[in-house]
């Protein structure tokens, strides 16, 4: 999200360079095979295609289909918080995953990645360990879906082998909420999505003002109504997730058991947590 976003602005504020035959063709060329990636469900790679034709430099009504369906891809584009835990119930950041036998990452972030809707097969590796694998089924549109695995305890044999990592010491030990992570995730992403709909609502609407105001299509006026809805909104709960993070960041507590979970809603999305803070 935010690597379109960054284009996006860089389209908007660079003067448009004149276009050659070759750039038109390939302009063309790019719209239909982002179409064509999209109906296979290969969002990821639609959405590179999109933001191609979407420049400056197509024609303008190629730019101007390219630039719709980014939205919507954008809107469809699944993404994923990846965790993990050790036997003792404390997350563990030094773990790579791989997705379809690909590399995904080489630790966790606790941040949001998107990823193509499908079945995935998870494998999350910890050095010094077994293997984990998840098999998950993301569905298009979901947003910050967590895939989370437990690694087994310790044998008791590796346990007296460190006794500086008993659970004798677990009940003084403060560290920060796994919460925070996952809201500060969605608070970037929902200023990302704040930003990308309230440059283009309020870029339409110049072009409306400047080329048929009053007399402009009622569709084209709901279209520029929604997407600054989905900038207010989004910003709303960007506000209210990083500031719920920033309070759980500098006010660690005890590990204990939480859940956390984002549903997406008509014109926003509902979050939801459970646990003690």
């Amino acid at each position: 999200m935010r690597s379109s976003l960054g284009l996006l602005a860089l389209l908007v504020a660079v003067p448009a360079a004149a276009a050659t035959p070759q750039d038109k063709q390939a302009c063309i060329a790019a719209s239909e095979k982002a179409q064509q990636l999209r109906a296979d469900s290969k969002l990821m790679s639609s959405r590179e295609q999109l933001l191609s034709c979407a420049r400056d430099v197509c024609p303008a009504v190629v730019r101007k289909d390219c630039a719709r369906w980014l939205a919507e891809v954008e809107e469809a584009l699944p993404t994923i918080v990846l965790a993990a835990r050790d036997g003792a119930g404390h997350d563990v950041a030094a773990v790579k995953v791989t997705v379809d036998d690909k590399p995904f990452a080489d630790k966790l972030e606790g941040k949001a990645q998107p990823i193509d809707p499908g079945s995935h097969v998870f494998k999350f590796e910890r050095e010094g360990g077994p293997s984990l694998t998840e098999t998950v089924l993301v569905r298009e549109g979901e947003k910050n879906r967590i895939v989370s695995v437990t690694f087994a305890a310790p044998s008791d044999g590796a346990a007296a082998a460190a006794p500086g990592k008993s659970d004798a010491a677990l009940p003084g030990e403060r560290v920060v909420n796994p919460a925070a992570w996952v809201l500060g995730g969605v608070g970037v992403a929902a200023f990302a999505s704040f930003a990308y709909f309230g440059i283009s609502g309020r870029s339409r609407a110049s072009e409306l003002r400047s080329t048929c105001a009053p007399g402009c299509a009622e569709s084209d006026v709901d279209s520029v109504k929604s997407k600054l809805l989905i900038a207010d909104v989004s910003l709303g709960v960007s506000v209210v997730s990083l500031g719920i993070a920033t309070y759980l960041f500098l006010n660690p507590t005890r590990s204990e058991s939480k859940s956390v979970s984002f549903s997406p809603l008509p014109g926003g999305g509902a979050l939801h947590l459970s646990g003690s803070f």
